[in-house]
């Protein structure tokens, strides 16, 4: 190591920084689903309540982005760019489901 440029090991320390950043996350992304799913399984009323504002909150960033693209005038790309995204997570549902 000491032979490398102190900005090489930045880098790569970055990296390895970024890397497992990512896996926290995915690892509180699966520990927030199968909450998730236990707590709607077991009709637990905090499980509705949960799901409830998360689905407030997806609403609402879609309105938000749907709104600035109205003032920025592209709204057709939008449209486009969100029937193609809901599509393949369509094709992703309907393929894990078989």
């Amino acid at each position: 190591m000491e032979g490398r440029p102190l900005v090489d090991r930045v880098g790569r320390a970055r990296s390895v920084i970024l890397k497992s950043q990512r896996s926290v996350r995915h690892c509180v992304e699966s520990a927030c689903r199968i909450c998730f799913h236990h707590l709607t399984k077991a009709n637990e009323i905090l499980g509705a309540m949960l799901l409830t504002r998360h689905n407030l909150t997806c609403y609402q960033d879609l309105m938000a982005q749907m709104r600035a693209a109205i003032e920025a005038g592209d709204f057709a790309a939008f449209l486009a760019a969100f029937e193609d995204s809901t599509a393949e997570g369509a094709e992703v549902a309907q393929s894990t489901q078989s």
